[in-house]
């Protein structure tokens, strides 16, 4: 019992393993092991036995292009032994010449051997060839500096119908790639033979300096087959070319169509590595770069605590908004800065990319005096003239003075007396005569009936006002008779403020101080801090918010709120107290843009 048993065992495992070899049998081939550049060749994959899974395509990618794919499967019994296969064939362009290695491709567990293929160079199909469909390309320019812009323009030109198809575009290492608008389609004449072009362009920019190679350019597509004749269509033959319509009036409907793969040629460039005098702080290659300031109050008198504040507005030719850096002023004495994050943009222009910048900077005076605001300075290379560049923003002097004095009644919220001396009454005028009334010299039924149908619509539409005002009365809550909830209220908002600038919390200070002003101002509550500012009389109470503002946008987390508790201990009765008094607040962003695209 125990010997059947373990032949059994043995058995079984003979069988499994016969069944793993023979499923292990890949074999391939290749229909021709010479071609010419462009042309394409057939790879077959043909698996014996039970087969798992789809082959491993991914090692051909290297060197190859992959057109398509067909797969079939074949079953065989005789004497009652079946053989099952299965097989792939796979159509392959190469993409460069010599010596291709074809690796093993892996098909489930198995793999097929090597193979080897002998690819001949030839030129690329060119008009002076007289090829029907080709491929040209240019760089412009071909010796860049790292991150330089550089055009390349892909031409498709064909003298015959394209039925549907796809370009490929570039891809190389360590190059910023970024297409140009959209694709242009036109004629021209090539040797004397006319041929419709589209085109494509692309900005790259290297990131890297050294040799740099862009792959040949492939056009894989359907296409009208000249050859043909009009052979092959049906329409022809049933009509016949002497017709009465001189060809098929459906001519083109079920016209044969040949797929077509063409090879541009691969092209190169010699990127070059930043000059020497080039400057060190930033490299900016551009074709041309302009940059321009805009002051706000444009005049040179500001009050302590109001903010200044200088738009910045840069334009560069062959850059990326991208590439654009921030500008960070130096220093002020006497003021405090404050950068705005930079907005920017890209645009596509006729000679390449058009980077823009904009940037807010505000300076907020913290004494008075006389003060130089530093200037703003910035490098960049000039690609046209190949020499160094600056574009600056000259200093400017600013004059501040301090604060006016408030006088008690104004500190207190109240409004300003009015003058001792009023205006005279105008003289009183003499009444109007009476002017009688001629009676009618008609009766009253003789008027006519449309001044009574006239009195009875204006009646009517009384009596629906009457009615529509009477409902939404009776509709609408009663209003509160006291105010005394509202108080409380805010003063819990005001303790909640008080506590959180105690404790240096600059979101818990903001949001108790927004609602301890929606609670103030329940008609119109200011949408932020910016908008509370401009109700505040005192500067310095307005500066310490501002500085709130900038801490919380810039996300800082040191803020100390002891500052803005002692300068904002109540808010001012009305939101036209400020405005009654006179005081305004300059906008600490007067200017404002359009944001990036």
């Amino acid at each position: 019992m125990k010997v059947s048993i373990f032949l059994l065992i043995l058995f079984a495992l003979l069988l499994g393993a016969t069944r793993i070899s023979h499923a292990a049998a890949v074999e391939a081939w290749l229909d021709r092991t010479q071609v010419a550049e462009g042309d394409s060749v057939q790879l077959t994959l043909e698996a014996h036995g039970q087969v798992d899974g789809q082959p491993d395509t991914a090692p051909l990618r290297r060197d190859f292009d992959i057109l398509g794919t067909s797969t079939g499967s074949r079953l065989s019994i005789v004497n009652g032994r079946s053989d099952a296969s299965t097989q792939w064939i796979l159509t392959l362009s190469p993409r460069h010449s010599g010596e291709i290695e074809i690796p093993s491709l892996r098909v489930g567990a198995a793999k097929s051997p090597p193979l080897q293929l002998r690819v001949s160079r030839s030129p690329a199909p060119g008009a002076a060839a007289g090829a029907d469909i080709f491929i040209e390309t240019t760089l412009q320019p071909r010796q860049p500096y790292v991150q330089q812009q550089v055009i390349y323009t892909q031409r498709l030109l064909h003298s015959m119908p394209i039925d549907s198809g796809q370009l490929s575009e570039p891809k190389p290492d360590n190059v910023l790639v970024r297409r140009l608008g959209d694709d242009r389609q036109y004629a021209t004449t090539r040797n004397g033979r006319r041929y419709q072009v589209l085109e494509r362009r692309y900005a790259l920019f290297a990131q890297h300096s050294g040799r740099l190679t862009l792959a040949a350019p492939v056009f894989s597509g359907e296409v009208a087959d000249s050859r043909s004749n009009g052979a092959t269509d049906p329409w022809q033959r049933f009509f016949g070319n002497g017709s009465l319509f001189g060809r098929s009036p459906f001519s083109g409907l079920l016209a044969p169509t040949r797929r077509v793969h063409i090879r541009g040629e691969a092209t190169g460039l010699s990127v070059r590595a930043r000059p020497a005098q080039a400057p060190a702080a930033t490299w900016l290659p551009a074709q041309g770069l302009t940059l321009q300031a805009y002051w706000q109050p444009q005049n040179a008198q500001v009050i302590a605590g109001e903010p200044v504040t200088l738009v910045l507005d840069i334009e560069a030719r062959g850059l990326t908004g991208g590439q654009l850096p921030d500008l960070a002023p130096a220093a002020a004495p006497g003021f405090k800065v404050y950068p705005d994050q930079a907005q920017r943009k890209t645009e596509d222009g006729a000679n390449g990319v058009i980077g823009h910048l904009q940037q807010r900077i505000a300076f907020i005076p913290q004494q008075s005096g006389e003060f130089t605001l530093p200037a703003v300075r910035m490098q960049w290379w000039d690609t046209g003239a190949d020499a160094p560049r600056v574009a600056e923003v000259p200093p400017r002097r600013v004059q501040v003075t301090a604060a006016a004095a408030q006088t008690p009644a104004a500190a207190a919220g109240q409004p300003p007396p009015a003058p001792a001396t009023a205006a005279p009454a105008p003289a009183s005028r003499p009444e109007p005569a009476a002017v009688p009334v001629a009676p009618s010299a008609r009766p009253v039924w003789q008027v006519g009936f449309w001044p009574w149908i006239s009195a009875l619509l204006a009646a009517g539409w009384l009596l629906t006002l009457i009615y529509g005002w009477r409902r939404r009365t009776r509709q609408q809550p009663p209003a509160p008779t006291g105010s005394a909830a509202r108080p409380e209220k805010a003063s819990a908002a005001r303790h909640r403020f008080l506590a959180a600038c105690r404790a240096d919390d600059a979101t818990g200070a903001r949001r108790a101080l927004l609602d301890w002003a929606a609670l103030h101002w329940p008609e119109d509550p200011p949408a932020g801090l910016q908008a509370l500012a401009g109700r505040l009389p005192e500067p310095t109470a307005r500066a310490a918010l501002v500085e709130l503002d900038r801490t919380l946008y810039k996300g800082a987390v040191e803020w100390s709120g002891a500052t803005l508790a002692q300068q904002l201990t109540r808010l001012p009765r009305a939101a036209a107290d400020a405005a009654d008094r006179g005081v305004r607040l300059a906008p600490l962003y007067p200017w404002t843009s359009t944001p990036a695209s």
